[in-house]
């Protein structure tokens, strides 16, 4: 009898901390999803641009944009059909030269706004290639390159492959997909680094419409460094 009586104690407790443990995780669900909406209706409020500005600067001496600003409207667009929160806030697209800080590997930047009750929207800049003949030189940042081949000067040291204007606008296009990715996220979640976010990104990327090359099709680029070749994506990885 005292045994069937601890037993039932014991069920009764399990039954009453699943429920408070559903409860708990019900209300951390839903306030998620609260915030996440509340965020966004002060964005839509405070940030209601009548249309998003165009910008493109003047590449710098060396490098050009493989793209228009009206390609770059026209990807924009087709990501608010599929994702609109993902457009949502940003005030600005720049066709713009890379400042020097920034590693040669980096073709893309997302400028979050400060406050969701300002009326300054965000910013997204994309950055040019360097030209070499009719192709375009696209620096890699892989950490199994950088182990073989260490980068102390960006320009000397940083391995890269050659595309054409063709995979060079399309790499562009899924860079400015990745950027509308974190637009997306900190639009909801007002987060912006991590690794898990930099996956979120390049999934919504491919989401929104942009292409890329495959792992197939990446391992057959033959690797150049400072003008010399040291081999096939595969063969250098």
């Amino acid at each position: 009898m005292y045994l069937e009586i601890m037993w039932g104690m014991l069920g009764v407790g399990l039954v009453i901390f699943v429920l408070f443990l559903y409860a708990i995780l019900k209300d951390k669900i839903l306030t998620s999803w609260w915030m996440k909406k509340r965020r966004l209706k002060l964005i839509i409020k405070h940030k209601k641009f009548e249309k998003i500005q165009y910008v493109e600067a003047a590449p710098d001496k060396g490098v050009n944009f493989p793209l228009s600003i009206k390609e770059v409207e026209g990807f924009v667009e087709k990501a608010r059909n599929e994702r609109p929160t993902a457009v949502e806030g940003i005030e600005t697209i720049r066709l713009w030269n890379r400042p020097e800080s920034l590693r040669l590997s980096i073709y893309g930047a997302y400028h979050s706004y400060k406050s969701h009750r300002s009326n300054k929207g965000a910013i997204i800049d994309i950055y040019p290639l360097k030209k070499e003949g009719e192709f375009y030189r696209m620096y890699l940042y892989l950490k199994e390159l950088e182990v073989k081949f260490p980068v102390t000067d960006d320009i000397k040291d940083r391995p890269y492959i050659l595309l054409t204007k063709e995979q060079a606008k399309k790499e562009l296009l899924h860079t400015l997909g990745h950027e509308l990715g974190h637009s997306l996220i900190y639009n909801l979640e007002k987060r912006l680094h991590g690794e898990d976010i930099e996956r979120q990104c390049d999934l919504w990327a491919q989401r929104l419409g942009g292409e890329t090359l495959t792992y197939e099709e990446w391992k057959k680029f033959i690797v150049y460094q400072d003008g010399m070749e040291i081999g096939t994506l595969e063969q250098v990885v």
